[in-house]
């Protein structure tokens, strides 16, 4: 199959071009023959910032490929935005409280940056499973990555401090604390603007003296 004359991956071809290399990277025996049976069926396409990708209440039946860009999970508690998670480009993800029990989904995500996602319809995924023992293999390995990663996250959010959740952010994932507006960081560690702006501050100090 010629892969870019697929109408949906015109001008998407990088954005294409990583996904294969990542999945080829994980299972590389994938054939051309497992690619056909998986590729008419992505949805390549900019989510742009502000724009969601889901939002609260809907059902979740895809899983996506974020290419390039930043998304952030948030739900709402008492009111009141928190940001549980950010995703940022070359990830896999879903909703899997809202996708294997076909519910309403407890959270939103948005683009904190115009994003570029490949989506697929996950009964698409199961159909190839009965054709294709690759293809079994990597959708299990990229449901059960997104999963740990899911998992990690919520785990850190429910146990970890304000201040302990920026520190591992900055250490971990730079880039992104850098870029995500300070609104919604605080969104993301609980607090109020005003209290972050304290935090980083307390943190100058000492190196100043």
């Amino acid at each position: 199959m010629e892969l870019f004359n697929i109408p949906i991956f015109q001008g998407m071809e990088q954005a294409y071009e990583r996904m294969q290399g990542f999945l080829n990277s994980v299972v590389p025996q994938l054939t051309e023959a497992d690619w056909d049976l998986v590729l008419p069926y992505w949805k390549a396409e900019v989510i742009k910032k502000g724009d969601h990708l889901i939002e609260m209440g809907q059902v979740c039946r895809e899983l996506w490929y974020m290419d390039d860009g930043l998304m952030r999970s948030y739900r709402l508690i008492d009111g009141n935005e928190a940001t549980m998670y950010f995703i940022q480009g070359n990830e896999f993800h879903t909703l899997f409280d809202s996708l294997y029990p076909q519910v309403a989904c407890q959270y939103s995500i948005q683009a904190l940056e115009d994003t570029v996602v490949l989506r697929l319809p996950y009964n698409r995924l199961q159909e190839a499973y009965d054709k294709s023992h690759m293809i079994e293999r990597v959708g299990r390995l990229m449901v059960q990555r997104a999963f740990m990663d899911y998992v990690d996250q919520v785990k850190r959010f429910a146990t970890q401090s304000p201040t302990d959740r920026l520190e591992e952010l900055e250490l971990n994932l730079p880039e992104v604390a850098r870029r995500v507006p300070q609104k919604i960081l605080a969104t993301y560690l609980g607090i109020q603007p005003e209290s972050l702006s304290r935090i980083r501050k307390r943190r100058v100090k000492p190196e100043n003296n």
